[in-house]
């Protein structure tokens, strides 16, 4: 089986869990190969963050002995159907699946944590779409898809308590998505290093400093 498989910070932020807490699944042997890859770059099938958050959110409430024998069930349950792979992915007939496992005196629902990390998912896939990386377009700096605005400018922004109105005065292309998409992709590829000095901002815009974009003053 050939599984798709994701870098850990994409695996936390799916999860909703910190990169520690994935890198534990791999050294305390919480899940196993397939489903992760302990070798060179660690990698996980997106099935493994659900279950990582169940692991973590029950550890006061059940042994670990217990969230292991659930978290095997449902891994044996999903290895014999044959749209095993795409489930392994959280893509498919998800809802086909009995997410339930009855142990003696505990009855354990996963549903919740596949919906959650599912939605997770797919903000990964569209951030992943829209956000781009090109070594001809600002020098490899994340941009929106098309255009030369890099997230990290829309990101920063925000963070400094800018409201979508005034975003999009600065760039009026902008979406709540956009936005969105930009914080997500940020957060799963963090940067190595000294950040770039931005340099692409709108022809109307001036850098009022090294660090900062001047955007319109806050009403």
């Amino acid at each position: 089986m050939s599984l798709e498989l994701v870098p850990t910070a994409t695996a936390a932020f799916i999860a909703g869990l910190s990169d520690r807490q994935m890198q534990r699944v791999v050294d305390e042997e919480i899940i196993g190969s397939p489903l992760v890859r302990r070798e060179g770059v660690r990698g996980f099938a997106v099935m493994t963050t659900a279950l990582a958050k169940f692991y973590f959110a029950t550890n006061d409430t059940m042994t670990k002995d217990a969230r292991l024998n659930v978290m095997h069930v449902i891994i044996e349950r999903v290895s014999k159907r044959q749209d095993a792979e795409a489930l392994f992915s959280l893509k498919g007939a998800l809802n086909d699946v009995d997410w339930t496992v009855d142990l003696p005196a505990l009855h354990v629902q996963l549903l919740s944590f596949v919906t959650d990390a599912t939605a997770r998912a797919r903000l990964v896939r569209r951030a992943e779409e829209t956000i781009v990386e090109d070594p001809d377009v600002m020098g490899g700096t994340p941009v929106f898809k098309g255009t030369r605005v890099p997230a990290a400018t829309v990101a920063a922004s925000k963070r400094a308590g800018f409201g979508m109105d005034q975003l999009r005065e600065a760039y009026p292309f902008l979406t709540p998505d956009l936005v969105l998409d930009a914080e997500t992709y940020l957060q799963i590829h963090p940067k190595v290093g000294r950040p770039r000095k931005d340099d692409g901002l709108p022809a109307k815009r001036k850098l009022v400093s090294s660090k900062r974009v001047a955007l319109p003053a806050r009403r």
